[in-house]
């Protein structure tokens, strides 16, 4: 199997949340006066998932939700390869693809990608993943509509024919919604490739249009693939009369000039002693999504560093409280296009029975 991160492109209004929390309504009234000026931002970190009341969720919810963002913030640390690099990727879109290979794994790879998914954690064992990807795409779906949000699985391989594969990509439709479309690799890799981008393109409504420039590996017999797009509307929104250039600092110390949004507002604030850093939510009309800034009041490559340290993924979990706060934040306008090979960071995260090609644990199972 083979996954590739798609390439997301990100504006200043269509950004999206790191995390799985509980919406937050945010009182107008002032219940601390204390302005925070935002003129560093040294970090984003910004993902897309969708956000329920807690009394709304199960315990058995919050526990894929943890797994999720286990899975999203151990590939933030291993991802950066230097402190002047943008990291930018859904958890919620690699962890749903790896939930799809998770459904076909057996034996040694099943026991080590429910070790660092974060399933093992949380005691989820396969009937109940799947049951909980189902129940949280409907949920999703089921979602107030004050925003655009589409959320597409697919899986593209061979003819389903026999056993165990067509139990298979019956699970797949089943837990995932994912359609299964018939592709040749090997003799018709290019009309493959292209039918995917096209199915990629349709589905981010142009955003990402291209996933894969070349046919993939001769030895690959099955690609699975989600893609994500999200359109919101700020909650409280930048005056566009008020952009300006100003100064900010790239890795912390390098000093540019960048489009400045400005915003002052009542927004939920809280200062993270481990980290020295503020985090900051702000909030997408609905409530349903967020995205938050975490913000290193040290100005140097150290405090730049230490946020996406493995601290960084110990001390931001979604249950922090967060309260309301008058400040004004100063945000440079930005538009962000990644595209990673994951084969290479999920292998040092541990995952490496996947990578060794036709196995006994499931068939054929490669990842790039």
């Amino acid at each position: 199997k083979k996954y590739r991160s798609a390439r997301m492109e990100q504006r200043s209004a269509q950004a999206s949340r790191a995390g799985y929390e509980q919406p937050t309504t945010l009182p107008r009234e002032t219940r601390q006066t204390n302005y925070l000026t935002m003129t560093r931002l040294l970090w984003l970190f910004a993902a897309i998932t969708a956000s329920l009341a807690q009394d709304e969720i199960s315990q058995d919810k919050w526990k894929l939700a943890r797994a999720n963002n286990y899975l999203g913030l151990n590939l933030l640390k291993q991802l950066p390869s230097n402190d002047k690099t943008n990291v930018f990727f859904s958890p919620f879109s690699v962890s749903t693809a790896m939930g799809m290979a998770y459904a076909g794994a057996r034996g040694d790879t099943l026991e080590q990608l429910t070790l660092n998914f974060g399933y093992a954690a949380d005691e989820l064992n396969e009937g109940k993943v799947l049951a909980l990807f189902k129940e949280q795409l409907q949920s999703t779906n089921d979602l107030p509509h004050d925003y655009t949000l589409n959320i597409a699985n697919a899986a593209r391989g061979p003819r389903r024919v026999r056993y165990p594969f067509l139990t298979y990509t019956d699970a797949l439709t089943s837990s995932f919604g994912a359609e299964y479309i018939e592709a040749d690799f090997q003799k018709r890799g290019q009309e493959a490739i292209q039918k995917i981008n096209t199915w990629v393109s349709n589905r981010t409504h142009g955003k990402v249009q291209s996933l894969f420039d070349e046919p993939p590996d001769f030895s690959t017999r099955l690609i699975l693939l989600n893609a994500i797009y999200y359109k919101g509307t700020w909650l409280y929104e930048f005056d566009k009369t008020k952009t300006k250039p100003r100064s900010s600092y790239n890795g912390g110390v390098e000093k540019v000039q960048v489009p400045m949004m400005r915003l002052k507002s009542t927004l939920n604030h809280t200062y993270n002693a481990i980290l020295n850093a503020d985090l900051v939510d702000l909030p997408y009309v609905g409530n349903d999504f967020s995205m938050t800034i975490i913000l290193p009041r040290e100005k140097t490559r150290i405090g730049f560093a230490q946020v996406g340290s493995d601290v960084a993924v110990r001390s931001t979990s979604p249950s922090r409280t967060m309260y309301p706060k008058d400040m004004k934040l100063k945000l440079p306008k930005f538009k962000l296009d990644t595209k990673y090979t994951l084969k290479p960071t999920l292998e040092a995260m541990g995952i490496t029975k996947s990578f060794l090609g036709r196995g006994r644990s499931f068939g054929y199972q490669r990842f790039a």
